[in-house]
């Protein structure tokens, strides 16, 4: 006889079978009754800057090389403005919520 059927013939095994359908019942109906909650922002959205396009590097030449670093100091100089661009987009949203960042 499987496992199963043995739970429905002794009368501990209907006990138990029938605390775990309450169990189960109890989970789904907990969250039935409740209403969905509305989220607005109160916010306005502030200007999001474009990554910059990076310069590859030449896979030929050395990392090192006078070239690749010619572009290595191109890529800092792009990430330098773009990290600015982004500080300015979170004072635009800190000014907003009235919050001073030092």
């Amino acid at each position: 006889m499987p496992f199963w059927a043995r739970l429905f013939v002794s009368a501990s095994g209907i006990m138990l079978v029938a605390f775990w359908v309450l169990v189960i019942l109890v989970l789904l109906t907990g969250c039935a009754g409740r209403e969905v909650m509305e989220v607005r922002a109160r916010y306005a959205e502030c200007p999001r800057p474009a990554a910059p396009p990076y310069p590859a590097l030449d896979p030929v030449e050395h990392v090192g090389g006078r070239k690749n670093l010619g572009r290595i100091m191109e890529i800092i100089d792009l990430q330098a403005g773009f990290i600015h661009a982004q500080g300015a987009a979170l004072d635009c949203y800190e000014a907003q919520a009235g919050v001073k960042h030092e």
